[in-house]
């Protein structure tokens, strides 16, 4: 795997940037943008995109993470989302 300079890439580009240039389709509501999750392929407004926080958040579908598979732990049913990541 490469090594990815996050806090260059930080100070060289917007979040707004980044998520054109990695292909997300996004749409605007009120100070937020919205677009749809590539990694939980949550619906449309799945990833909540906050420009004046410079952060994202990714609101998972429910039951989607949940591993059905022996030795895998299961999530709880009505988790949480990931968490806001900044960029």
């Amino acid at each position: 795997m490469s090594f990815i300079d996050f806090a260059a890439v930080k100070s060289r580009c917007s979040i707004e940037q980044a998520a054109k240039l990695i292909g997300l389709q996004t749409t605007e509501e009120r100070s937020q943008l919205r677009t749809p999750c590539p990694v939980c392929g949550g619906g449309p407004r799945a990833i909540v995109i906050t420009p004046l926080k410079n952060l994202f958040h990714c609101f998972p579908v429910i039951g989607r993470w949940r591993s059905n598979r022996p030795g895998q732990p299961r999530q709880r049913r009505g988790s949480k989302g990931r968490g806001g990541l900044p960029l």
